[in-house]
């Protein structure tokens, strides 16, 4: 069953256009496993859990955003990125990702189509 991968990243805050543009150029359109994903732009977001997980504390020192990806299964990410603890692009981003791998048990509905399909 597919995953998915929760990724926290925080932009400095006078980089933010070019943490979105190398953001777009990093996108995994065409890696194996690869399904769909989206950006979200996370300041003010009142959502507990996710800040349980160390996905949405507050962040003064930059913008945070929450990359939510899809994947065929946490092997297909793992090949496409190589995630090591305690990256970042310190260019434009100001800390540390954060990770987390969820693994779908159920679904409702069939995932979006693969991206580039």
């Amino acid at each position: 069953m597919a995953v998915i991968a929760l990724i926290r990243r925080v932009a400095k805050k006078d980089y933010v256009d070019e943490f979105l543009a190398a953001y777009e150029k990093e996108r995994p359109r065409d890696k194996p496993g690869f399904i769909t994903e989206y950006l979200t732009r996370v300041e003010g977001a009142n959502l507990p859990g996710l800040r349980e997980l160390g996905l949405l504390h507050p962040c003064t020192d930059g913008v945070a955003f929450l990359n939510v990806a899809f994947w065929e299964s946490e092997e297909a990410f793992i090949a496409a990125f190589n995630p090591q603890p305690g990256y970042f692009e310190s260019e434009t981003e100001c800390e540390p990702r954060k990770r987390a791998i969820l693994h779908i048990e159920s679904m409702a509905s069939s995932l979006p189509p693969k991206a580039g399909t």
